[in-house]
């Protein structure tokens, strides 16, 4: 076994050539693009290669098919989760099924678990690993744990279980082939073991180096590095779009990379350069939900199920994939007649009247009797019966042929495909809008690729430190994008027992160390960012930061203290210590802005004194479902509905959610937290109505103000409050995070405590929890007294922030790697 430190693609090509007369293997993780890894070789004329991943070669080995068994992991894990009789069924857990899937995998390969008819129970399983698994996901883990031991030690049929009997098989070891082993350090030990005993010659390819780059930050050379700031998106798009274009004039042969973690950043760069003329391979994928033809289709169950208006059924008709044998000139006509019969209202159903149009025209009547019958949404049915409605109509308007032709087309019917077979099994039936969310949610997890000839990429990290590249360009470098971040239920972290993960879902997938390791790819490399979307404000990424401060220390050690002229940053500045001076703006405060004051002064400066930019009203993002359920509570209790009365308050909870379904989201987009609130209602309802002999004088959406000092304005709003006895309740509602009690009572998060100075005459502070996808409620209660701590907390924050006022005394930070993660300043005149 040998292993370099060299760049991975030219060591691996050595390696090869040097063993060109026996069969070489390159053995790759799920992780590693094998397209990207092919045309890599074939620039370089390797070509006697074979690539697998990791656990295809082991069943090829074996003369097993593995997809045989991962589609029957996941019909069962599908039908286990969805059975009605089964505890999961208050969980909405199918979207978590391949995180689920993943989790049990890596359980049964860190612990070489085996299973046949002969093992442990899986309360000996459970018990001889002894995982501490404490949150609500891991509970639910562990139900799933059980089921999965049970399948395995009955039929040994799952595709973990025969995996990890065939990597501790022994095979004979072969003198005829070099294996090559890339990315070895993320092998699991059983693997480890079993693909170097398989041959005499193998190779070892590491994505990482050994080099400290937090103790060195010398080894970078600031004549490598581009980096910009930029206000908005835009400006950042077309500037690479226009830079990309300069430098590929100069040599069209050149291997460029692209990185950026947001897929819809992606996604405009990419029509950019498609007006240029310039092509991208993309081999992680396109999100198959983006493309063109699932645009088509979505349109047009949103026309039959949802909303038969003139928006959808122009996008219909003007789409290539409808009806090709019908001319556009009959179609516009067609569009003309609809909305000179509609008057000009595109948003009103098309019924059959309307489409009863007086047109001898042949091709108007065809086109006519295509839109006459639309569907029930509320109406149940299959699998089997919504895939054959969605073949019928693709029919119905000659499509399919066209569909089929496309790249995005073909994987979309492996898509539906694959759907029915999953849910026929299960023989589950739900409401026809129902299977059009779930189709559309697998659209959103499902990628397709175009590959070209182009020799631009678009990859990430990892897979960009193994080749070589003219230049590369990272891009979008917000805190929201890099470290990119995988935010789940299960996830190893969450299940797992400890300090730092018990209260949070999100798992790192790159590092400090991955990200500056690009230095051996490339010698000329393109660092950018941009402050606002005009929807959100960013934080810088602290990879961007580090880059840019240790630069920046390089070029002043020069003998001229200046910036090397290769290097650029739009917002550098030569004093490394910023004075932040406070103004009359923060003399009003939220509970937000003393946090912020408690953990960083830039943050707490910048969130006072940048503009605020609103999110649109239909953004799909967590604020506006909050705001939905928070305005639908409100407008129930303003209706001043009867409490003592279970159905009115149900009634008028369902009532408002219709109305505000239709002001907060686009017709064509209801997401599925809204279907899954519904079922909530009842719930929800029974919380106003429970003890309602004793509840009265409730309030919604109130605005709370307290003066400190006759200098400092204190501002809140609560979601609600009512009385019990001589008692005062206030209660904020939460639809995602909410914070722990340990972290109320220690002064982490202060809403609570701070709302209690803001109205003194509470006894009572509680946190709802509304949790949709688990249909469930869940109050934490606190009394006044609670606060001692966090309340004196707050006073002392007072206190010193009146006194930089009174004193005009400016805060002090500065831009450090080991400072705020948000926002990478750290403070300096911290009292």
């Amino acid at each position: 076994m040998h292993m370099s430190n060299k760049l991975i693609i030219e060591e691996l090509i050595s390696n090869v050539e040097n063993n060109k007369d026996i069969e070489n293997v390159i053995i790759i993780p799920k992780e590693i693009s094998r397209n990207i890894l092919i045309q890599m070789l074939n620039i370089d004329n390797t070509r006697n290669v074979k690539i697998y991943y990791k656990d295809e070669y082991v069943f090829k080995l074996k003369n097993e098919d593995k997809n045989k068994f991962i589609k029957n992991d996941f019909v069962f894990l599908r039908s286990s989760l969805e059975n009605t009789n089964s505890i999961f069924d208050k969980y909405n857990l199918i979207h978590e099924i391949e995180n689920i899937n993943d989790l049990l995998n890596i359980f049964f390969l860190e612990n070489n678990i085996y299973l046949n008819n002969s093992s442990y129970s899986s309360n000996d399983i459970l018990n001889k690993y002894n995982y501490d698994l404490l949150s609500l996901e891991s509970k639910i883990f562990i139900e799933i744990l059980k089921i999965w031991i049970e399948k395995s030690s009955e039929t040994s049929s799952t595709f973990i279980n025969k995996y990890v009997e065939f990597l501790n098989s022994v095979n004979e070891k072969s003198s005829l082939k070099c294996l090559h082993l890339i990315d070895y350090e993320s092998f699991y030990n059983l693997e480890k073991n079993f693909f170097t005993n398989l041959s005499d010659i193998s190779y070892v390819y590491n994505c990482h180096d050994n080099i400290d780059y937090e103790l060195k930050p010398n080894n970078l050379n600031a004549s490598n590095y581009e980096s910009y700031d930029f206000d908005n998106e835009e400006e950042e798009l077309n500037f690479i779009a226009n830079d990309i274009e300069k430098f590929y004039k100069k040599n069209n042969n050149s291997i460029i990379a692209l990185i950026n973690n947001d897929r819809y950043f992606s996604r405009r760069l990419r029509a950019l350069l498609d007006r240029k003329n310039i092509k991208i391979n993309d081999n992680s994928g396109w999100l198959l939900s983006t493309s063109s033809c699932c645009a088509y289709i979505n349109t047009v169950l949103n026309y039959f199920i949802n909303n038969n208006n003139y928006v959808n059924l122009h996008d219909i008709l003007i789409s290539p994939f409808f009806s090709p044998e019908i001319n556009i000139k009959t179609k516009s006509e067609f569009l003309r007649l609809i909305q000179i019969t509609i008057k000009n209202d595109l948003d009103c159903e098309i019924d059959k009247n309307i489409l009863n149009i007086n047109n001898k025209n042949p091709e108007i009547i065809k086109l006519n009797n295509k839109f006459i019958e639309t569907l029930n949404p509320e109406c149940n049915c299959t699998a089997d019966n919504f895939y054959e409605y969605i073949i019928k109509k693709l029919e119905e308007f000659n499509s399919i042929e066209i569909l089929t032709e496309d790249t995005a087309g073909k994987e979309f019917f492996k898509i539906l495909d694959n759907m029915r077979d999953l849910y026929k099994s299960i023989n589950k039936q739900y409401k026809i809008y129902e299977w059009q969310e779930i189709l559309r949610n697998l659209l959103e997890n499902k990628t397709f690729t175009e590959n070209n000839n182009s020799n631009i990429y678009l990859l990430n990290i990892r897979n960009t430190s193994i080749y070589r590249f003219d230049k590369i360009y990272i891009s979008s470098m917000s805190s929201k994008n890099y470290p990119k971040i995988i935010i789940n239920n299960f996830s190893k972290n969450n299940l797992i027992s400890s300090e730092l993960t018990l209260n949070s879902n999100i798992e790192n997938q790159e590092t400090i160390k991955d990200f500056l390791q690009l230095k051996n790819s490339s010698k000329n490399i393109f660092l950018s960012y941009h402050k606002s979307n005009l929807e959100e404000i960013f934080t810088k990424s602290k990879f961007k930061m580090y880059l840019d401060h240790f630069l920046n220390i390089n070029n002043n050690n020069n003998n001229n203290n200046t910036l090397d002229n290769n290097y650029i940053n739009k917002d550098k500045k030569n004093n490394n210590e910023i004075e932040l001076p406070l103004n009359d703006k923060f003399k009003t405060l939220t509970y937000r802005d003393i946090e912020n004051f408690n953990s960083c002064f830039y943050c707490f400066f910048n969130n006072i004194n940048s503009p605020r930019f609103s999110q649109s009203i239909i953004s799909r993002n967590n604020f506006t479902f909050g705001r939905f359920v928070h305005e639908i509570i409100s407008c129930m209790i303003k209706d001043k509905v009867n409490l003592h009365d279970f159905d009115s308050i149900k009634n008028s909870l369902i009532e408002h959610t219709n109305l505000k379904t239709k002001l907060f989201y686009n017709k064509n987009y209801i997401p599925y937290e809204v279907i899954l609130w519904k079922k909530l209602i009842s719930k929800i309802a029974n919380y106003f109505y429970h003890d309602n002999d004793k509840k009265y004088n409730f309030l919604s959406e109130r605005k709370l103000q307290y003066v400190y000092k006759n200098n400092i304005t204190l501002k809140g709003r609560y979601d609600l409050k009512y009385s019990i006895n001589n008692n005062h309740y206030l209660v904020d509602f939460k639809t995602g995070y909410t914070d722990s009690r340990s972290n109320v009572l220690t002064g982490v998060s202060l809403q609570l405590p701070f709302y209690s100075i803001l109205d003194n005459n509470i006894n009572f502070f509680e946190y709802l929890s509304l949790n949709v996808s688990k249909n469930s409620i869940k109050s934490t209660l606190f009394e006044k007294d609670d606060f001692y701590d966090s309340t004196k907390l707050i006073f002392n924050t007072l206190d010193a922030i009146n006194s930089l006022i009174i004193n005009k005394k400016n805060l002090l930070v500065r831009k450090s790697s080991s400072g705020c993660e948000i926002c990478g300043h750290e403070d300096l005149n911290r009292l």
